[in-house]
């Protein structure tokens, strides 16, 4: 048998990362949010986080997006807004594990 392990990361969500973060929200939600609403929830870093998975593929190509998810910080509280996982990549766990970096960021932050 072959084992295949993946790697992971999660990494703040770049401007960059807005067009692809755009295509998967257009092909998994009925609503998708703006593409200005990216960019200004990113220049609110004090009081929003957002971040995107990436994977590495196994042809040694570049990492790509495979998910991303949103908090708000509000005082002592965290609100999640959103999370996305590429709709041929649901259900492998992609979204706990966003799930659980948003936990610990809350944490992180007070």
């Amino acid at each position: 048998m072959v084992s295949i392990r993946q790697q992971l990361s999660i990494e703040p969500m770049r401007e960059a990362d807005v067009p692809t973060v755009q295509l998967i929200e257009r092909d998994i939600f009925s609503t998708p949010w703006p593409r200005n609403a990216y960019y200004r929830e990113l220049s609110s870093r004090n009081s929003a986080h957002y971040i995107v998975l990436r994977r590495e593929p196994a042809d040694g190509e570049e990492p790509e997006v495979v998910g991303y998810a949103g908090m708000w910080r509000m005082y002592d509280e965290a609100h999640v807004t959103t999370i996305g996982v590429r709709h041929d990549l649901q259900h492998l766990g992609y979204g706990r594990i966003l799930f659980a970096a948003l936990v610990q960021a809350a944490y992180d932050m007070g």
